[in-house]
């Protein structure tokens, strides 16, 4: 063999050394991507999985949650309070108090008042009224509290205004 032919066989040995590390290094680096690939993959169904579940849970709390509220309906010689539940969830020991302000009278009628409330339950679209007897001293408008406890026990107050429309 002469050395040209000793020469190129050592090039060619050297190159197919290089194009084998070349080829090992290529095939690892495509199965660490592979894997980062199924990581990423596992990682986004995870995180659609908790975003399904936080959607679902803020779903029933909303769905289930009780919206009470009350309003001054009627003419003033027959107005009413009437407390109603506009949420989707049911409200339970439910009562009604009014603010009083100075030199003013309750328009709440004590036996109606004393035999309605608390309320044991207002399911939702459920109403209730109490009598209003307006007179020239108690106005027509009126500084309100509404107490109950929702779905899940816990307390529940809505302080509004309401007046005679």
């Amino acid at each position: 063999m002469s050395l040209y032919e000793t020469l190129t066989l050592l090039l060619l040995v050297v190159t197919a050394v290089i194009s084998v590390v070349a080829l090992v290094r290529t095939r690892r680096l495509e199965e660490r991507q592979q894997r980062l690939r199924q990581l990423q993959e596992e990682l986004t169904e995870l995180q659609l999985q908790l975003l399904r579940r936080e959607v679902e849970e803020q779903s029933r709390a909303t769905v289930a949650a009780a919206d009470v509220r009350v309003t001054l309906e009627g003419p003033a010689r027959d107005a009413r309070f009437v407390i109603t539940n506009w949420g989707y969830g049911p409200a339970r020991n439910v009562n009604f108090m009014i603010n009083g302000r100075e030199g003013r009278s309750s328009p709440l009628v004590t036996g109606d008042y004393d035999e309605k409330l608390p309320i044991p339950e207002l399911l939702p679209g459920d109403r209730v009224t109490l009598i209003a007897a307006l007179t020239f001293s108690s106005g027509t408008t009126f500084d309100t509290v509404l107490t109950w406890r929702d779905e899940g026990g816990s307390e529940q107050r809505r302080q509004m205004q309401v007046s005679l429309t």
